[in-house]
């Protein structure tokens, strides 16, 4: 969610509201923000100020002060944050630089289930969860679409056609072992890594396991697969609606994708590359699957 752009539609028509959070401008008479003297002209200054500041002012409407000024500065937007999921998004993204959206979800998900006191209330308040969850998700995918992917200089292609390392494996394997297929199992949405490759051979298959922007037959899975978690299985006990519609080993199911990275490593060994830093948490039950069978006896 791009909330420079929710201000300056808030700045333009007055008020923005979307499902997460309502932005009424003060200032709609002249337009001005009205912080010139401490430097803040622009919307994108006003989101950097309080994004070095744990968003204080935008969540609790708070008058900011500056340093050298005695007087506090009127406050410019009323801001009301209308979801629990936003809510902690935002207060905890800035002190950290990023939070891992999918383990925040979660996180509220099992809350909802440790305080429930009746089934009626457990599916009003898992509905909102999802609700606000799919919001964010559409806003992901509009903000994905504007962005253009950078040029690199690494020789991905040269790293997937390299031969095996013998030291690389903790058993002998047969001399004459040579590479088959490789698969790049592409957890990112873009098109990015095809820039990466540039032409390849036929032995080189591109699965985009969490799906394709701008591709309603593979859609983005955006959720949580760490069914390694503890309290996991007491899910299983309840019967809620929209419980699991953010797991990711149910969305696997709508195409094809994981069936085909499991046949592919159940064919015959394999070697494992990690290029990039795009896994996280919510992927814990997939890598664990891959590495344990990666180790199999040769």
């Amino acid at each position: 969610m791009d909330l420079i752009h929710c201000f300056e539609l808030s700045k333009e028509n007055r008020v923005y509201e979307d499902p997460l959070i309502l932005v009424e401008f003060r200032r709609a008479r002249d337009k001005d923000l009205g912080m010139s003297k401490v430097g803040i002209n622009t919307v994108t200054d006003w989101i950097e100020y309080n994004y070095k500041r744990n968003f204080d002012s935008i969540i609790n409407n708070i008058s900011p002060t500056f340093e050298g000024h005695h007087r506090h500065i009127p406050v410019t937007f009323f801001t009301k944050i209308k979801s629990n999921l936003f809510n902690e998004l935002i207060t905890y993204c800035s002190p950290v630089t990023w939070v891992e959206i999918e383990n925040v979800y979660y996180g509220q998900l099992k809350r909802i289930f440790e305080g429930y006191k009746s089934n009626v209330k457990l599916d009003a308040q898992v509905k909102q969860l999802n609700d606000d969850f799919a919001h964010l998700i559409s806003k992901l995918q509009e903000y994905l679409c504007t962005i253009k992917p950078k040029s690199s200089d690494l020789n991905y292609k040269a790293i997937l056609e390299s031969p095996f390392i013998a030291s690389d494996f903790t058993s002998e394997y047969p001399k004459d072992t040579s590479i088959g297929d490789t698969m790049i199992l592409n957890f990112n949405y873009t098109n990015t890594v095809n820039q990466y490759l540039g032409p390849r051979s036929q032995n080189i298959n591109l699965n985009f396991i969490h799906g394709e922007l701008k591709n309603i037959e593979n859609p983005i899975i955006f959720g949580f697969g760490d069914e390694m978690d503890d309290i996991y299985s007491q899910f299983e006990t309840h019967k809620t609606m929209g419980q699991f519609d953010y797991f990711k080993s149910f969305l696997y199911l709508q195409t094809s994708n994981y069936y085909n990275l499991l046949r592919f490593i159940q064919s015959n060994n394999y070697q494992v590359y990690i290029l990039g830093h795009s896994c996280g948490l919510s992927d814990r039950t997939m890598l664990n699957m891959i590495m344990k069978l990666v180790l199999k006896p040769v």
